[in-house]
């Protein structure tokens, strides 16, 4: 396996330690913060290194950004670019490492993804900046850190920040990964479609859109993740 996929697992262990040991108050922050580390996902991981979408506004939000990166639990936003990079070069192919009908829908609901190999030409400005190169080899070890911070102060803290929430960051991640390619008619030769409720998953269900405008950085009316992007850096749209 995978250190991002070691990592899922944890997390998911720390959601069931804090089913049993249920704080109601606590559960319900956590499935909110949850949601907000999805718009972390969909704007940081996916728009920002991914796509290079949007420039930061300055050190002190490039630095913030770096912060919740850690805190989303997704694994290195290195790997996640790369992955996601190929899924755009070989959309719902057999060598789309992402795609419900190359790696099936449970793998991709779960992000159980496995890359091989990646082209480095693709990875070029990923690879020349340390500060992500520096995540990426750490960031199994700077989550722990966060988790252990999160302990410190309260082990409840560290079960529900570090476990519920990273697990239903994932769940949002999930659900647009596999039902935003679930357009059996394949029209305009993919199955990637637009989802209900776009602004649920930070504007990430206007999947099909982001597809054919792959660095916007507003995708429609119910793109809330643009506010984020607002936040934190200078749109290049």
């Amino acid at each position: 396996m995978t250190s991002a996929q070691y990592l899922k697992i944890s997390c998911f262990i720390l959601t069931l330690l804090a089913l049993a040991f249920f704080d109601l108050n606590l559960f319900v922050i956590s499935l909110i913060f949850g949601w907000f580390l999805s718009g972390i996902v969909s704007v940081l991981f996916h728009r920002k290194i991914s796509h290079r979408a949007f420039q930061y506004r300055n050190k002190f939000t490039e630095y913030i950004s770096y912060l919740l990166m850690i805190m989303t639990g997704q694994g290195s936003p290195m790997a996640w670019t790369a992955i996601h990079r190929m899924h755009h070069a070989k959309t719902d192919t057999d060598e789309d490492p992402q795609s419900p009908h190359s790696v099936g829908k449970f793998k991709t609901f779960i992000s159980w993804y496995t890359l091989e190999t990646v082209n480095p030409k693709i990875m070029i400005d990923v690879l020349r900046d340390k500060k992500i190169m520096y995540i990426h080899n750490h960031y199994n070890k700077l989550f722990l850190a966060y988790a252990v911070f999160l302990f410190a102060v309260n082990p409840l803290y560290c079960l529900y920040f570090a476990g519920v929430s990273v697990t239903i960051c994932s769940v949002f991640v999930g659900i647009v990964n596999t039902w935003g390619h679930d357009d059996l008619t394949q029209s305009e030769g993919t199955y990637a479609k637009n989802i209900p409720l776009p602004a649920l998953y930070w504007g990430e269900g206007y999947h099909k859109t982001h597809h054919l405008m792959p660095t916007s950085t507003n995708l429609g009316p119910w793109d809330w993740g643009r506010w984020l992007i607002k936040l934190l850096a200078v749109s290049k749209s």
